[in-house]
């Protein structure tokens, strides 16, 4: 059923569109508690993703809230529990 073009092509990579999907409004507010957590600990990383956080235009800027995400979730995982 699938053309055998497709069977026989190389594999191809696939990259998800998570620089645009961290600005999703419905990871806000996860993200917010997630830099009220930092401040506990680091004030002046807090302030970092906070800037990030109201900026979040360039890909630079989400890649630091990714980052963010990533640590947030790490830490309701492994230290919250």
């Amino acid at each position: 059923l699938v053309p055998i073009s497709i069977v026989r092509r190389k594999k191809q990579g696939f990259t998800p569109p998570v620089l645009e999907w961290i600005i999703d409004e419905k990871y806000k507010e996860t993200l917010i508690q997630g830099i009220s957590l930092v401040k506990s600990f680091s004030p002046e990383l807090a302030d970092l993703y906070t800037e990030k956080y109201m900026r979040g235009e360039s890909k630079r800027d989400r890649l630091y809230l990714i980052r963010l995400f990533m640590f947030i979730n790490w830490h309701k995982k492994h230290i919250s529990e």
